[in-house]
């Protein structure tokens, strides 16, 4: 309460629509994982919008930093020049969310994340940047796989589902990701995803 006394009427309705997003984030998160988890995944017509691409991935930062952000050193470089591209939005928040919900997850309080956005011969490229903990080598080949989490996790929540769902919705889209990772110096998330004109 004392904080929220400390906020504006602006600032406060600003930090209450993020709230909102970040649920309703939570909430399709909940829902994915559930049907991934019961291995019932369906595969819906891809629904293609237009999308300002820097709007939505601001507003999925801003929702990511609500929801895990506190203490990071946060960067989001968005050029100009992104500017519209047919997106199936659900899929889009579904691979971008999971990727900074586990790249601020896996970095302590004072380490960094960032997000770089560019587009490039017909495709969305999306990096993904922390000073985490890093993903041992000899599991780097399973990130992928459903249920499957690293050995160097123990005591951090989650179910081994985040990269599979990734994944699951890139392919969906046509697209790529892959991984870079140190142990104990952080990891990097490249995403590539083919735009239609």
């Amino acid at each position: 309460d004392r904080y929220a006394e400390r906020l504006s009427q602006e600032q406060r309705t600003d930090q209450n629509g993020h709230i909102r997003s970040a649920a309703r984030q939570m909430s399709g998160l909940i829902d994915a994982v559930l049907s991934f988890s019961r291995q019932e995944i369906d595969r819906p017509e891809i629904v293609l919008e237009l999308l300002d691409v820097g709007r939505i991935c601001r507003t999925i930062a801003a929702e990511a930093t609500t929801v895990w952000g506190a203490g990071h050193d946060f960067q989001v470089t968005i050029p100009a020049d992104c500017g519209s591209a047919l997106l199936d939005e659900t899929l889009f928040r579904r691979v971008l969310e999971n990727l900074l919900g586990n790249a601020f997850r896996y970095t302590p309080k004072d380490g960094s994340v960032s997000l770089q956005v560019s587009r490039e011969e017909g495709r969305l490229q999306l990096v993904i940047d922390d000073s985490g903990i890093g993903i041992p080598q000899e599991d780097l080949k399973q990130v992928f796989e459903s249920f499957y989490r690293g050995r160097n996790v123990e005591g951090r929540r989650g179910l081994g589902l985040g990269l599979p769902i990734v994944h699951e919705a890139l392919s969906q889209m046509g697209g790529t990701v892959t991984v870079e990772s140190t142990l104990g110096k952080g990891t990097a998330m490249r995403v590539q995803i083919p735009l239609t004109d």
